[in-house]
């Protein structure tokens, strides 16, 4: 029998037919017969392998959809080459065709949001600080940009947007992230609201303040809008006119700082003067220098020497109260007489002056009889 042939990616079976023993005169065919050889392709997909067996010299076929979550599927590698599995062609070898994948999850920033800010804090404010995870890449740099509040208009870096918030405006904040894919995360962008907790500064006055007659109050303010006794009143102006006054600043955000104040009202000397005439005449008496005097009322009643001493003190401090100059309370004092001093008399003198005569007390018993003189002594006359 002739040597069992060889055929690559097949198999030897057997002969067509049986020789003769004996060959004949006439020549003959025999034809080998072969079995097709079949070949695995094993289709590696993220570490999990799949065995498929294809015939030799086949399409290849049943090729499993490869998938891997946070990757995009990019193409098979037979030993890192890339192959075409819509024309490869099963060789007399087995094979291992792997799925290669691209990282296509993008970055994700947490762990920051929208703040409040106090602007007495502002000088303070440090950037909130972001966080950001990958599925491959594990080192990944957050770049952040700091904006105005309309969120276009840059500002240079975290200094710049401290200088903003202590200017009274609110500051947008953005993060960015970009992993070894160029994956680019999404943006997170948060506000920092500014919020004014500092009250209107208000100078020139204190509150409660008495100022004199006829001053002039200059009251100034930083920021807002201010009503004096609920009308507009316009920082740096005069006020002089007499009376109590009310001043109200609000700033935009609702800050209110409220003070008052009295300018005194100018009292006249003769106003004053009447003021004290008419409590002495009350009281009934007066007390200057040490002289005390009686002062007779509408009622004709007196008032005691020892009820005036009493109430002259009290009527010079009421005048002091008042404000009353010395011109005005010597003004004040009753022009009094001042008592005629005795003049000595020599014994000579006294011999020439006669005593004056004591005029007979008349007793109000004897009206009767002072009656009867008169109506005796009639007809003498």
């Amino acid at each position: 029998a002739p040597t069992e042939p060889s055929r690559v990616g097949y198999t030897f079976d057997s002969w067509d037919i049986t020789l003769p023993a004996i060959m004949g005169t006439s020549d003959i065919t025999i034809t080998a017969e072969y079995t097709i050889n079949e070949y695995d392709v094993t289709y590696s997909i993220d570490g999990t392998d799949t065995v498929v067996a294809h015939d030799y010299n086949s399409l290849l076929t049943g090729i499993p959809i490869p998938t891997k979550e946070g990757f995009t599927f990019v193409e098979w590698q037979i030993d890192s080459t890339l192959v075409n599995t819509q024309t490869y062609i099963v060789s007399n070898y087995d094979i291992t065709i792997t799925a290669v994948f691209v990282d296509s999850d993008v970055p994700v920033i947490s762990g920051v949001s929208d703040e409040d800010v106090d602007l007495s804090d502002a000088d303070d404010f440090e950037t909130p600080i972001a966080i950001v995870t990958d599925n491959v890449d594990n080192d990944l740099v957050i770049t952040i940009t700091y904006f105005k509040a309309n969120g276009t208009t840059s500002l240079t870096n975290e200094a710049a947007a401290i200088a903003e918030l202590e200017l009274g405006n609110d500051v947008v904040i953005k993060y960015n992230a970009i992993d070894s894919e160029l994956n680019e995360a999404v943006q997170v962008t948060i506000t920092i609201t500014l919020i004014d907790d500092i009250f209107p500064v208000i100078e020139g006055i204190e509150d409660e303040q008495i100022f004199e007659k006829k001053s002039e109050v200059t009251i100034t303010f930083d920021e807002g809008t201010a009503l004096l006794n609920g009308k507009e009143y316009l920082s740096g102006t005069v006020i002089s006119e007499a009376g109590e006054y009310t001043i109200v600043v609000t700033d935009a955000y609702g800050n209110v700082t409220e003070r008052t104040f009295t300018i005194e009202k100018s009292t006249s000397a003769l106003f004053v003067i009447f003021i004290i005439f008419l409590i002495l005449l009350a009281l009934g008496g007066l007390g200057v220098g040490g002289y005390f005097y009686k002062i007779k009322i509408w009622d004709k009643r007196e008032i005691k020497p020892k009820v005036v001493k009493e109430v002259a003190p009290v009527a010079e401090k009421l005048a002091a109260k008042k404000e009353v100059t010395p011109e005005v309370k010597k003004e004040v004092k009753p022009k009094v007489k001042k008592p005629v001093a005795k003049k000595e008399v020599t014994p000579e003198v006294k011999k020439d002056v006669k005593p004056k005569a004591k005029k007979p007390a008349v007793k109000k018993a004897t009206k009767p009889a002072v009656k009867k003189e008169v109506k005796e002594k009639t007809p003498q006359k």
